[in-house]
């Protein structure tokens, strides 16, 4: 018997047409005093935090970063991750996964570390705890959204406290926003394929069955 295909054009449509009702990134669903966490890198040349993904959090918070120090200032008692400067006083509290006492001296460059801060009326920020050790390797900034430079057309830029993050095409959203969803054509019409693809097997089974 001949075996036969059946298209599902219907469930293509059905697929790819949200990518053409929307023209707006899932990006532009943040807004100033969202908490988030982003997950990316930090390009030095660029001077942004390039956000892979972005996570909506609950509640509002201070900024918090992992990631590589960058540039040790002795003298001003600082030291500089993602571009900010980060100033260590007498209430910083350090801690050390490893079990050893840490301080300022002990801090190097290139040294991983997860910092919090507090940021004051001048728009410093003052680390409130550092904790190294046994860390992840990938980098990471959480806090809350304070400023907002979009257009709607990648790539676009939001800022934590005067961070800048870099958000493209590819930036995907979790959270409360919804569940992670593609929100280009292209994928849409790769998800088409397979389930089309899918379905189609499926028929092919069935009358190979009755052969």
């Amino acid at each position: 018997m001949r075996k036969m295909f059946f298209a599902v054009p219907s469930l293509l449509l059905f697929l790819i047409a949200p990518a053409a009702a929307s023209s707006k990134p899932e990006y532009m669903k943040l807004k100033v005093g969202d908490a988030v966490e982003v997950d990316g890198e930090w390009d030095k040349k660029a001077g942004v935090f390039t956000a892979d993904d972005i996570e909506k959090l609950p509640d509002p918070r201070r900024p918090k970063l992992r990631g590589a120090v960058v540039k040790i200032l002795a003298p001003e008692k600082s030291f500089v991750l993602f571009g900010m400067k980060i100033k260590v006083d007498d209430k910083t509290e350090f801690m050390d996964n490893g079990g050893q006492a840490v301080r300022f001296e002990n801090l190097k460059v290139r040294m991983r570390l997860e910092v919090t801060s507090r940021v004051d009326e001048n728009g410093n920020w003052i680390a409130r705890k550092i904790e190294i050790g046994k860390l992840k390797a990938s980098d990471k900034v959480k806090g809350t959204v304070t400023r907002l430079a979009f257009d709607g057309t990648p790539p676009d830029t939001f800022e934590i406290s005067s961070l800048k993050i870099l958000v493209v095409e590819g930036t995907d959203l979790f959270g409360p926003w919804g569940v992670k969803t593609p929100t280009a054509a292209s994928d849409l019409r790769a998800i088409a394929a397979s389930v089309s693809s899918g379905v189609e097997r499926k028929i092919e089974k069935s009358l190979n069955r009755r052969d």
